[in-house]
């Protein structure tokens, strides 16, 4: 399976995500802002299959990571989390995810995006 990178500041989404993605049998590793997620990221950048990240956080927000990582990786896989209202300009390549979300439409977008 693959590995992935969840980043959101809300712990309860983020728990649920995690549990979801390792569920069905992928490692996972978290972050709570954007800039712990860039030293996760650094830390482990050749591990990792895809990126899922909010939008909406503090000290740096998801439109600011996902162009940090583009930076270092443009074809990294990226799968953005947003609870509606964000701007996302600058994100017109990354496949959204609405929040709320059921486990099996999370689901549904993170294998799209591994078998593309």
């Amino acid at each position: 399976m693959a590995t992935v990178l969840v980043v959101d500041d809300d712990d309860g989404v983020r728990q649920i995500v995690v549990a979801i993605l390792k569920a069905d049998g992928h490692s996972v590793l978290w972050a709570g802002n954007g800039i712990e997620a860039l030293m996760v990221y650094s830390s482990y950048r050749s591990r990792f299959d895809l990126v899922l990240t909010d939008i909406d956080m503090p000290q740096m927000n998801g439109i600011e990571l996902v162009g940090r990582i583009r930076a270092l990786d443009p074809s990294r896989r990226i799968l953005v989390m947003t609870g509606g209202g964000n701007t996302l300009e600058g994100l017109e390549d990354c496949p959204v995810i609405s929040k709320p979300f059921k486990p099996d439409q999370l689901r549904t977008a993170v294998k799209r995006l591994l078998t593309a």
